[in-house]
């Protein structure tokens, strides 16, 4: 049917070809287009589905999207990602436009940042830190510097995912097709330690949400809480809603406040993150169950002489905090 349009369609010009184009897509109507013309409405609508067909077969081969970073360009643009000073990805897009005369959007950079980060084994890029952010950081560190680190609950969950993230086209409305990251599989696990007791991690089915975290913090800190401790969770929603802090209250147990906003370096769970997720590139998982129990084996090795280890370190990383105002560490 597509060659049998192509030979109908050549009896028209060029000229009278792209006037038809363009009044179609100025929504004029087939009528109007032929008396305007002065042409059959059978040829006008002929070389309108004609035109479609070429279109769509220029956009399957690739014809109009947006460069793709590839070869050299690749290495050129993660250089200049990595010797940025943490600006945004919409901050950064046009400066990478400007100096390699692409045109490339903010969204693809940030895609392009994880796939370099997950298949690389590169460090993922830090998000930026504010000047209310850095006081922030810099004031908790200063009001806790002397506490007694042997009494907090060291807790946070991780999701960790198979393969690289690849594009799924998934259909918005009528005419909009978005992009989304489509990951092989993932699982999420929550798990704390303090300087003398290890909980026991759980694996979270479904979304984190107050009542998924509340079941969590039943199944754990309900059983096996020490008064005296304080429970140290960043400021995810779950983690700071109504419900949990009304089931901690309820329960008694004491949980940090005042913790910091972007506090990634000053949690010692992400150290344990840090190397599963090292450890886990290096592997081939087929299944999202196969991945889980070699998460949970692998996180059985850890001895508490190497949790107090990350404990202990506590002060030097507040330390380091406070000489660098509030900005990031070499322990992120």
């Amino acid at each position: 049917m597509c060659s049998t349009l192509l030979i109908m369609v050549m009896q028209l010009t060029p000229q009278a070809r792209r006037r038809i184009q363009s009044l179609r897509k100025a929504g004029k109507r087939v009528k109007t287009i032929g008396k305007m013309l002065n042409c059959s409405l059978r040829t006008v609508d002929r070389w309108s589905k004609a035109a479609q067909l070429i279109e769509n077969k220029k956009r399957k081969k690739g014809f109009g999207r947006k460069p793709i970073l590839t070869g050299k360009l690749k290495k050129d643009v993660d250089q200049l990602l990595e010797d940025r000073e943490y600006l945004g990805s919409r901050r950064i897009a046009p400066i990478i436009n400007k100096r390699f005369k692409i045109d490339i959007s903010p969204r693809s950079i940030r895609r392009f940042e994880k796939i370099q980060a997950f298949t690389y084994g590169k460090d993922v890029v830090k998000p930026v830190l504010t000047t209310a952010i850095k006081i922030d950081r810099d004031r908790w560190c200063r009001v806790h510097l002397k506490d007694n680190f042997r009494e907090f609950i060291f807790s946070d969950s991780k999701i960790f995912r198979i393969g690289t993230p690849g594009l799924h086209h998934r259909r918005r409305g009528k005419a909009k097709t978005v992009q989304k990251d489509k990951w092989g599989g993932q699982v999420h696990i929550w798990w704390a330690f303090s300087y003398f007791k290890i909980y026991p991690p759980q694996v979270i089915r479904g979304n984190m949400d107050a009542a998924a975290y509340v079941k969590v913090l039943q199944r754990t800190l309900g059983k096996e809480y020490d008064s005296g401790n304080i429970l140290i969770q960043d400021k995810a929603r779950c983690n700071i809603s109504k419900m949990t802090s009304k089931w901690l209250d309820e329960h008694h147990i004491e949980y940090m406040k005042d913790w910091p906003t972007k506090g990634v370096d000053l949690n010692v769970m992400e150290n344990v993150w840090g190397t599963i997720e090292q450890e886990k590139r290096a592997k081939d998982f087929h299944s999202v169950d196969k991945m889980t129990n070699w998460v949970l084996e692998r996180m059985k090795i850890f001895k508490i002489s190497d949790i107090r280890r990350y404990i202990d370190s506590m002060p030097l990383r507040m330390k380091a905090v406070i000489d660098n105002k509030g900005g990031y560490t070499k322990y992120f």
